[in-house]
């Protein structure tokens, strides 16, 4: 996208984990009428949005289909970034490319830099590789290189995949800038600090849950609501079911 000036004013966004894997359905839906409560400026996933693994391209089109039917719902843009029950295969990809356009891409707002990233390469055999290569590689260190000048760099992917070395060759690009890196897949919050950057793991809104939910163990649902001031980005977990219409109450 075409660059924005940075601009002294607040703004918000929102992150939102897995819908699936064992999900509860109705449940992405109700995160979706909480987050329109909030009026951010965009909604951004970490993937599993459908309940893939099908071979047959006209029930992976409705899977999407009854997706966007959710989405619709939402008062505001949704980012779409690809996990790995989005994407599995050729045809599951040229699916989510025809759809959604490519699977990895980036915009600039109000003087941030936002990038998404596509976790489900795959070797020779059909295996997720767990890092960036080829041309992914060469695109996001090019990306970086043009928007050194961002108050601030997001980064969203599905699978963490900086726990097993993913992220070694694009750590040196992001030096000296400011950096927060977000993913899911594990379905368990999670927090820490690589080379001074912020990673964070969210946990599933309707994916299942991997074990007795509890915050201390990460195991609860929730999404993450941001909010940007100046050169100063706050994060806040909302747990889902904690935001509610001023109209709940019934009259009578």
């Amino acid at each position: 996208g075409t660059e924005r000036p940075a601009s002294d004013e607040d703004f918000r966004f929102v992150i939102v984990g897995d819908r699936t894997a064992s999900p509860e359905w109705g449940l992405m839906p109700q995160a979706f009428r909480e987050i329109n409560q909030l009026s951010p400026d965009f909604v951004v996933s970490v993937g599993d949005l459908i309940d893939g693994y099908s071979d047959k391209p006209a029930t992976i089109n409705q899977l999407w289909k009854e997706f966007d039917d959710e989405v619709a719902a939402l008062k505001s843009p949704f980012v779409y970034v690809p996990g790995n029950h989005d994407i599995w295969n050729a045809t599951s990809r040229g699916i989510y490319e025809a759809r959604y356009g490519p699977s990895y891409r980036s915009f600039n707002y109000r003087g941030l830099h936002f990038i998404t990233l596509d976790t489900e390469e795959q070797d020779e055999r059909g295996q997720p590789t767990e890092r960036l290569s080829g041309k992914q590689l060469e695109w996001l260190r090019d990306d970086l290189a043009r928007d050194h000048g961002a108050s601030q760099i997001l980064i969203f992917m599905h699978r963490p995949i900086w726990q097993t070395g993913g992220l070694d060759e694009v750590y040196p690009s992001l030096a000296g800038q400011r950096v927060h890196i977000f993913a899911g897949h594990h379905h368990r919050y999670s927090k820490e600090e690589i080379r001074g950057i912020p990673h964070i793991v969210l946990s599933a809104v309707a994916g299942a849950l991997t074990g007795r939910e509890s915050v201390e163990s990460g195991n609860f649902r929730h999404y993450v609501f941001a909010t940007v001031r100046g050169d100063e980005l706050k994060l806040a977990l909302i747990r889902l079911g904690g935001v509610l219409s001023p109209d709940v109450t019934q009259k009578g």
